[in-house]
């Protein structure tokens, strides 16, 4: 963010305490993001002061990985000093190191400060070669972390198809439940409402299982989807209601005079 005053302030704290620790592999990380500070800022000298430092503390915790990145920042800010023979020999170190712990991106990035170095000492021949072998690192490492990124991925798709697969699985499973469920029902209304079935030959109504008489809508309504609405037919109009038919059928006239 460019609040390098601020980001100093934070490095010393969190260095202080690791030194007060005495957390080597953490005061080697701290003072390598200082000397990043100062190398953000172009302050070569203060830099390569604290890269030194870190180099010390992880080769003192056994860091050979944190060792091989050090000493690629020694490297190169030793050739922003103009000090490209001192770069060559930690260079020369430190290509041991990232080659031994088989770090690819050390290894090209060694190999990128070396071009820079005998760029410095006019030996244009050594530096070609060395940028050679930086850019055949470099794509060997772009086509290694594709080949990882391309693993887990599919790692990842396998996993969430699986999950995926799983929860299918499992609403299949759910509504084959309640299609098993409603067909158990209607089965059992089919049941019911099929053979035999005792009825008043008087009021109609219905004996169930347990013996009791219902009403036949009320059974009905009880073991089906039916709904009842109820009417009255012109065979018991004529027998319970005269005067109402009677009445209608007058008024039904008056309309047809009208």
């Amino acid at each position: 963010m460019g609040r390098f005053e601020e980001a100093e302030v934070k490095g010393r704290e969190a260095l202080a305490v690791a030194c007060r620790l005495g957390l080597k592999r953490s005061i080697a990380a701290y003072n390598n993001n200082l000397g990043e500070l100062y190398k953000d800022q172009k302050r070569w000298s203060e830099a390569l002061s604290y890269y030194l430092e870190s180099y010390h503390a992880a080769v003192e915790a056994g860091a050979e990985p944190v060792v091989a990145n050090t000493i690629n920042n020694i490297g190169m800010t030793l050739i922003e000093l103009g000090r490209p023979d001192e770069a060559l020999e930690w260079l020369g170190q430190g290509l041991t190191i990232a080659e031994k712990t088989q770090q690819l991106k050390q290894q090209y990035l060694n190999y990128r400060y070396r071009a820079h170095a005998y760029e410095a000492k006019g030996e244009y021949d050594k530096a070609f070669a060395n940028f050679r072998k930086h850019q055949d690192l470099r794509d060997l490492a772009i086509t290694e972390e594709t080949r990882k990124k391309i693993v887990e991925l599919q790692t990842k798709f396998k996993y969430e198809s699986k999950i995926r697969d799983a929860e299918i699985y499992r609403l299949r499973n759910v509504e084959l439940k309640n299609s098993n469920r409603r067909l158990r029902n209607a089965l059992e209304r089919v049941k019911v409402l099929s053979g035999l079935v005792p009825i008043c030959a008087h009021c109609k109504k219905i004996r169930d299982d347990k013996g009791f008489w219902t009403q036949l809508e009320v059974f009905i309504a009880q073991h089906s989807d039916a709904v009842f609405s109820h009417g009255v037919c012109p065979d018991c109009m004529r027998q319970f209601y005269p005067d109402l038919l009677s009445a209608k059928k007058e008024l039904s006239s008056k309309r047809s005079y009208r």
